[in-house]
């Protein structure tokens, strides 16, 4: 499910993640929106998972919600993420993921993100 997605994300288990993703992802992100196949959807997350070193996550809440007809389903996941990058400076944003499911795998993710003002 989206959960184990994004613990396999911040693992670096791109096996589990492919796993957790349909044969087709479509994403929604800030300046991003496209449909990757599988293959091309982990090539994307490997090289976006290669910016991050000491990536954590923390995690507010989540939900699952079921269509009243059950065709379709959604979660929703709140939580901030932390790391440091190649010159060991340290940033977290906080992330707001819907992901659209189908047959227990993830075939769409939306995501929002907050960044948090720069220290004065």
């Amino acid at each position: 499910g989206a959960m184990g997605a994004l613990k396999a994300y911040v693992d670096k288990d791109f096996a589990a993640l492919g796993a957790a993703i349909g044969d087709t992802l479509n994403v929604r992100f800030d300046y991003y929106h496209a449909t990757l196949s599988r293959d091309s959807a982990i090539k994307m997350f490997m090289a976006q998972r290669g910016m991050f070193n000491d990536l954590t996550i923390t995690m507010y809440d989540y939900e699952s919600v079921i269509s009243a007809d059950k065709k379709e389903e959604y979660v929703t996941l709140w939580y901030k993420e932390t790391w440091k990058n190649a010159k060991g400076v340290a940033d977290s944003i906080s992330i707001v993921d819907d992901c659209k499911m189908k047959n227990g795998k993830m075939i769409e993710l939306d995501e929002k993100v907050q960044h948090y003002p720069a220290k004065k």
